[in-house]
């Protein structure tokens, strides 16, 4: 594939081959030459030893429009980097690889108990600096919750209940510990 991407003369190259002194792991960098601002995409195709029958794609770029990128975004952006390669590759071997888009993840819901003491933390919460009451709120919520809310998660329904972006993440953070603790006991 970085053969076909240094063939369009469009494309600057870099291979890292057994990357991080992991044998077999393999990422090949593809990146505009001369990049518009608004074009200023390149993307990774990434080889894992331990999923040897697949490589993954990743995408890069110095500014997205609307950042970060929305999921139709991304995939349409390793389409257009990757696909015309693959039609490439595919056409001078004879084979038929393809370009599979994974699932999206399913949206996370509360369990009822969880998400009445969420809101009630949220409903009073000082989104700029918490009070003692507030804290007791978020230790209640934590504690009384049956259901560990995944990683990512917690900071996005922080941040649409009113949270900065930063703040959010802090008491994602600490959510995080407090979980692992409650299930040391």
């Amino acid at each position: 594939m970085s053969t076909y991407g240094e063939g369009t003369g469009r494309l600057a190259i870099e291979r890292h081959f057994d990357a991080l002194g992991n044998t077999g792991f393999h990422i090949i960098n593809f990146k505009d030459k001369n990049p518009l601002p608004e074009t200023d995409i390149g993307g990774q195709l990434i080889a894992h030893p331990e999923r040897p029958n697949r490589i993954a794609i990743e995408m890069r770029a110095s500014h997205w429009s609307p950042d970060p990128p929305t999921r139709a975004n991304y995939i349409a952006a390793a389409r257009a980097l990757f696909f015309p390669l693959l039609q490439t590759y595919n056409r001078q071997f004879g084979t038929r690889y393809r370009m599979r888009v994974s699932k999206a993840p399913r949206s996370f819901r509360l369990p009822p108990q969880a998400e009445m003491l969420f809101s009630r933390f949220c409903i009073a919460a000082n989104t700029s600096g918490l009070h003692e009451l507030d804290w007791q709120r978020f230790y209640n919520f934590i504690r009384h919750s049956r259901a560990k809310v995944p990683e990512g998660t917690i900071r996005h329904l922080l941040m649409q209940a009113g949270f900065s972006d930063h703040y959010a993440e802090r008491l994602a953070d600490i959510y995080t510990h407090l979980w692992a603790f409650k299930q040391s006991r």
